[in-house]
C-alpha cells in the first residue's frame, strides 16, 4: 500500500532522525465543527473532512471563490483634503480626519453604507457528502498524515473496518477519495453548502442565482452561479463534478446521487472549476468530464505522485524538542486537553510547529493563505476571509523565506503583482502621491474600502513597505540577484517615491512628520485614531530605506538615490521611551501610550530583525520588554483575543534576547489556539484562521538562530525547558542553508552550508563571537557551549 512504498523516500526526505515526531496526527471523534476538521489541500483546492462514521461531510474550496459583491461605486477622494487633514491634525485638531472621512465618503457616488468596508467574501464551493449504513462504531479514528498530505477516517463495526481518506492533489489537480470497507450501501452526493444563520441565508439571497446538485451523464455535478459582477472579481460562478468507480459492488443513479452496493472499494475523483466572464458560458461540463476520463482511478499511485511533491516540501525542515513518546502519540484532542495546564508542552510546540507548516504549505498556490487559507464550512467567514495586511498575512507568510519554501513567497509575490495597479490607484486617490498604497484588508479588489473615522485604515500606509521586507528578505535568504534587480529593487524604488511625496512636513529638528497616519488598531490614551508619528509608519520607512540602498549597492547602480536616502533617514524620528516606560507607539507630544491592546504595531522593527539602534540602546530594550509584558498580561488575562499579536509580541522577545519572555508566548500560543484539525485560531478556541500557522514555526525558529548577511547568532532566546534537541533545513540571510543545529546538556553544534563564499561573524549564546569563512557548498561545522 501507500504508505510503505513511501516510507523510505518521506523518512529520507525528512532527514530521518531519530527520536522524531509523530508525523501522522490523529483525533479520537468527529469534529464538533467545521473549524475543528482535519485539512488537505494542494494551493489551489482544499477539503475540511469532518469525520463522522457513518454521514460524513468534506467541504469543497477553491482559493479563487469570492462572492461578487455589487461595483462600490466612487471612491472617497481623500486626496483633494489631504493637505486640510495635514494642517489640522498639526494644529491639533485630529477629529478633523475623521470628519474629512465621513464627508468624503457620503460625497462618494454609490459608496453606501452597505459597501463600506465590505469586500467579495470568500465562500466554499460546495459539500461532498458519504453516508453509509452500520451501528456502534469502535476503535474511531481521525487523521491527518503531514508527510503525505492526505486525510481520512478509520473504524469497526459488526460488519467489519471502514476506511475514509482523501487528499488533493497537486499532480492531477483534484480531490480523490477512497472509501473501503464491504457489505456496505454507500450514498454518494454533492450539494451545496447550507446557511447556518439569517446572515448567511441573506448573503446567498442576495449573491447567488442558481444552484444546481444532479447527476449528469453519470458523474455527481454541482453548479453555483453568482447574481452580480464586479470590476475586480473575474467569476461569474463556480462549478464541480465528481466520477465515482467502484471495485465490486453495483452502482445505481438518483436524482441528487449515486448509490454503491457492497463495493469492496470505491474512488471519487473531483475536479472543481471556477467560471469566469471570459468563458462566455455558464457551464464547462463537457471539460470536466473529460479531464475525469483522463485520469486512471488508482488512489495509491494518486496520492503516492501527490505526496512525492507534498512530502518534499515538508521534509526540507524538522524540529525535535525531545518530547516524550507517550505525548507525541497522544491524539490532538488529548494533547490539546494536557496542554492546557502542561507548563512546558514540548510535544503540542513541536505538533504546532507541524502543523502551522502544513497548513501554509497546503494553502499557497495560485493565492497566499487568506484569513482561513483556503478552507471554509461557512457563508460569513470573520472578516470575509479578507487577506489582512496589518498584521495577518505577514504573520501566516512569516515562515516561507526562514522555512525553505520559496513556493510560498512566490504565491505572495504574483499576488502582489496582480494587484499593484489598484494599489497605485489608492495612493494617487488617497494621498495624491506616486508610489502605491496597500489596504488594510482585501480579497479580489486592491481598492481601500476601510474609510472609518474609528478605525482609520486609509491613513495607515505601511503596508506596502512591509510588503517591499518580504521581496527583499527573499533575495537575502535565497541570493536571487535576478530577482532582486527584476522584481524587488524596483517595487521598492516604488514604494519609496510614496514617501518622497508623502513626507512634506519637518518638526523644529528638521525631522520628517508622517501626518496623517493610524497605528493598526490602537489609539492613543485619551487620543484620537487619526494620530501623527505612528512608530510603526517610521519604522517601516526606515526599513525599506534601509534595504533599498543595501540593493542598489548589491546592484551597483543609482548610487545618486542612494545618496538621497539616505539624507531621508536622516531626518527620520529616533525611537523614544515613554514616561511609563513604554516604547513609545506614537513619537509626538501628547500621544500617550495604551497598553491594553492586542496589536503591538511599534514594535515592527523587530518583527522581522534586531537593528542596533534598539537593541544596543538599554533604555529602547527594556522599554521593548516592558511593552511585551503589558501586552502579554492583557493578552493571558483580559482580551484573549488576536493570536498574531502574541507572536509578534514573541519575535520582538527573541530579537532582544529575552529568552524568558519568548519561552512564555510560545507555551502560552500552543496551549490554546490550535483545533482538533490541527488548524489555528484567532482568539483562544475561537475562528478559524491561519495566521499563526506561518507566525508559530517562525517564533521557534527564530528562537534558536538569528541571522543578517554578515552575521549568524545562535542560540538568542533558547527557552530554558528546551534541554535538547535539533532542528534542520532552515535558510538564513546571506544564502545559507542551516543543515542541523543540535543541542544538549550545554553543548551545541551547527552545520551550515553557503550557496557562494561569505565571511560572517557566528555570535554565541555567551556574548562571544567569531569571523567564519565559508566556502562555496562546502559544510561548516560549529560546536559551542550554551
Amino acid at each position: 500500500m501507500i504508505k510503505s512504498a513511501l516510507l523510505p523516500f518521506l523518512l529520507a526526505s525528512a532527514g530521518a532522525f531519530a527520536a522524531a515526531p509523530e508525523m501522522r496526527v490523529t483525533s479520537d471523534k468527529p469534529a464538533s465543527s467545521w473549524e475543528h476538521a482535519m485539512l488537505s489541500g494542494n494551493g489551489t483546492v482544499g477539503l475540511m473532512m469532518m469525520g463522522d462514521a457513518y454521514h460524513d461531510t468534506l467541504y469543497l474550496s477553491h482559493t479563487e471563490v469570492y462572492l461578487p459583491y455589487l461595483n462600490p461605486g466612487q471612491f472617497p477622494a481623500l486626496a483633494s483634503r489631504i493637505a486640510e487633514v495635514r494642517n489640522g491634525c498639526l494644529a491639533g485638531n485630529y477629529g478633523l480626519a475623521g470628519s474629512v472621512i465621513n464627508q468624503e465618503r457620503a460625497k462618494a457616488k454609490n459608496f453606501d453604507k452597505r459597501n463600506q468596508g465590505k469586500r467579495d467574501p470568500f465562500i466554499g464551493v460546495c459539500r461532498l457528502k458519504i453516508d453509509q449504513n452500520g451501528d456502534a462504531p469502535k476503535d474511531y479514528e481521525r487523521y491527518t498524515d503531514y508527510m503525505t498530505g492526505e486525510t481520512g477516517v478509520t473504524f469497526a463495526d459488526q460488519s467489519g473496518t471502514i476506511r475514509r481518506s482523501a487528499f488533493a492533489s497537486r499532480t492531477d489537480q483534484l480531490i480523490a477519495v477512497s472509501i473501503s470497507g464491504k457489505n456496505r450501501t454507500t450514498t454518494i452526493s454533492l450539494s451545496g453548502i447550507p446557511s447556518s444563520s439569517d446572515e448567511e441565508a441573506a448573503m446567498i439571497a442576495d449573491g447567488v442565482k442558481r444552484v444546481d446538485a444532479e447527476v449528469r451523464e453519470g458523474l455527481l455535478y454541482f453548479r453555483m452561479l453568482f447574481k452580480h459582477q464586479n470590476e475586480y472579481n473575474s467569476l461569474t460562478g463556480v462549478e464541480a463534478a465528481a466520477k465515482v468507480i467502484t471495485s465490486g459492488g453495483a452502482c445505481s443513479n438518483s436524482t441528487t446521487g449515486i448509490n454503491c452496493q457492497n463495493a469492496d472499494e470505491i474512488v471519487v475523483l473531483v475536479k472543481i472549476r471556477p467560471l469566469r466572464k471570459t468563458d462566455n458560458t455558464d457551464s464547462k461540463f463537457n471539460e470536466l468530464k473529460q479531464a475525469l476520463d483522463a485520469v486512471a482511478p488508482d488512489y495509491d499511485k494518486l496520492l503516492a505522485g501527490h505526496a512525492r511533491i507534498h512530502g518534499e516540501m515538508m521534509g526540507r525542515v524538522t524540529l525535535d524538542l525531545n518530547a516524550s513518546t507517550s505525548d507525541r502519540k497522544l491524539s490532538n484532542d488529548a494533547l490539546n486537553m494536557k496542554s492546557l495546564k502542561d507548563p512546558e508542552p514540548l510535544a503540542k510546540i513541536e505538533r504546532a510547529f507541524m502543523a502551522g507548516r502544513y497548513n501554509i504549505i497546503c494553502s499557497s498556490g495560485y493565492n497566499p493563505p487568506n484569513l482561513q487559507g483556503l478552507w471554509t464550512g461557512t457563508w460569513a467567514a470573520a472578516w470575509y476571509g479578507s487577506f489582512t495586511t496589518n498584521g495577518n498575512l505577514p504573520c501566516a507568510l512569516a515562515f516561507g523565506n526562514m522555512g525553505n519554501t520559496p513556493e510560498v513567497m512566490h504565491a505572495f509575490f504574483d499576488f502582489v503583482e496582480r494587484q499593484l495597479p489598484g494599489y497605485r490607484l489608492n495612493a494617487r486617490e488617497i494621498f495624491g502621491t506616486r508610489g502605491f498604497h496597500v489596504p488594510a484588508q482585501l480579497t479580489v479588489s486592491p481598492r481601500e474600502t476601510d474609510y472609518s473615522p474609528a478605525y482609520p485604515h486609509c491613513w495607515w500606509h505601511a503596508g506596502a513597505a512591509w510588503f517591499c521586507q518580504f521581496y527583499y528578505d527573499y533575495y537575502l535568504y535565497t541570493g536571487d540577484r535576478k530577482f532582486l534587480a527584476g522584481r524587488a529593487y524596483p517595487l521598492m524604488k516604488e514604494a519609496i517615491e510614496f514617501y518622497e511625496d508623502f513626507l512634506t512636513e519637518t518638526d523644529k529638528d528638521g525631522k520628517y512628520i508622517f501626518v496623517p497616519c493610524f497605528s493598526p488598531e490602537n489609539k492613543p490614551l485619551k487620543g484620537p485614531e487619526s494620530t501623527i508619528n505612528a512608530t510603526m509608519e517610521i519604522s517601516a520607512a526606515k526599513q525599506l530605506l534601509r534595504n533599498a540602498i543595501a540593493a542598489s549597492k548589491t546592484l551597483g547602480i543609482d548610487a545618486k538615490l542612494r545618496e538621497k536616502w539616505s539624507a531621508m533617514i536622516d531626518k527620520m524620528p529616533s525611537y523614544q521611551t515613554g514616561s511609563d516606560g513604554s516604547f513609545r507607539e506614537w513619537l509626538w507630544p501628547g500621544l500617550d501610550d495604551r497598553n491594553e491592546h492586542r496589536h503591538v504595531s511599534q514594535l515592527y522593527a523587530l518583527y522581522d530583525g534586531a537593528p542596533d539602534e534598539i537593541v544596543k540602546n538599554p533604555a529602547l530594550t527594556k522599554a521593548v520588554a516592558y511593552t511585551i509584558r503589558k501586552r502579554m498580561d492583557f493578552n493571558e488575562n483580559k482580551s484573549r483575543t488576536m493570536a498574531f499579536g502574541y507572536i509578534q509580541n514573541g519575535l520582538a522577545a527573541c530579537h532582544i534576547g529575552d529568552a524568558a519572555l519568548a519561552g512564555e508566548i510560545i507555551n502560552f500560543t500552543a496551549r490554546r489556539n490550535w483545533t482538533d484539525g490541527m488548524g489555528s485560531f484567532h482568539d483562544i478556541g475561537h475562528i478559524f484562521n491561519t495566521d499563526i500557522s506561518g507566525g508559530y514555526p517562525y517564533l521557534i525558529a527564530s528562537a534558536l538562530v538569528y541571522s543578517e548577511p554578515d552575521k549568524i547568532r545562535f542560540l538568542p532566546a533558547k527557552p530554558k525547558s528546551w534541554k535538547q534537541g535539533s532542528v534542520t533545513g532552515l535558510r538564513l540571510r546571506g544564502n545559507v542553508l542551516l543543515k542541523k543545529l543540535n543541542w544538549e546538556n550545554g553543548k551545541a553544534m551547527a552545520v551550515i552550508c553557503s550557496a557562494e563564499d561569505l565571511n560572517t561573524t557566528v555570535e554565541f549564546p555567551d556574548g562571544s563571537a567569531k569571523p567564519v569563512q565559508l566556502k562555496a557548498g562546502k559544510e561548516a561545522e560549529i560546536s559551542f557551549a550554551y
